[in-house]
């Protein structure tokens, strides 16, 4: 019984690892759109460099500042609301990349970015403390190396769907960003629904592993 509930509780812990390693993808796949398709946006929205620069400062301040508080939010609250929480608010604010219109494009984009630089920021904070949270020491490091190599892989992605979107226009792209808050959302169920299956039972477990 005690060696099932052991293999049961690994198997949670690498479930919960691909969840952070498909969140990081998606959340470096949302930031890296606006940098490959600025030559068609600045010509459809008719930025001057000047607001291209105005929209892209947002977001890396709200992502400043959003990681000085969100990891006190992430302590206070914990991992799985906190998380929630940060996934919750990039996934609103990327959505409203796709309904934003011509005549507030400069304005709504630099809205649009600073809340998505602030939902984002929570990414690592949480990835962080859930790693510190279910794998014992001796894994953290390759634990924290597994999402870690999805900030590549999100790139990679963002640079080669928005090339092939481009073609089909704009509103082709902001299909994605609907596509992306649908996935992000189930990863979030399921990841709670695999914390709060194990949240109390593991506590011994844990502390037999070395997490505590």
């Amino acid at each position: 019984m005690k060696k099932n509930y052991v293999k049961k509780i690994k198997g949670y812990r690498y479930r919960i690892l691909a969840m952070l390693f498909f969140a990081t993808s998606i959340n470096y796949f949302d930031r890296s759109l606006i940098g490959v398709m600025a030559p068609t946006l600045e010509k459809l929205f008719h930025w001057t460099n000047e607001d291209y620069a105005m929209i892209m400062v947002s977001f890396k301040l709200a992502y400043a500042i959003g990681l000085l508080g969100m990891g006190n939010i992430i302590d206070k609250l914990g991992t799985k609301k906190g998380y929630m929480l940060s996934i919750g608010t990039w996934s609103i604010f990327g959505m409203l990349h796709a309904a934003i219109r011509p005549a507030f494009s400069l304005w709504g984009f630099i809205i649009a970015r600073f809340g998505l630089g602030i939902g984002e920021s929570g990414n690592f904070p949480s990835a962080i403390k859930a790693v510190a949270e279910w794998f014992p020491k001796k894994e953290r490091a390759l634990a924290t190396g597994v999402f870690n190599a999805a900030t590549s892989v999100g790139s990679h992605y963002g640079t080669d769907n928005c090339c092939r979107h481009s073609l089909f226009g704009w509103q082709k792209l902001a299909n994605t960003f609907f596509d992306n808050r649908r996935i992000e959302w189930t990863m979030g169920a399921y990841l709670v629904e695999n914390i709060q299956k194990t949240r109390g039972a593991s506590q011994g477990y844990k502390r037999r592993v070395g997490i505590y």
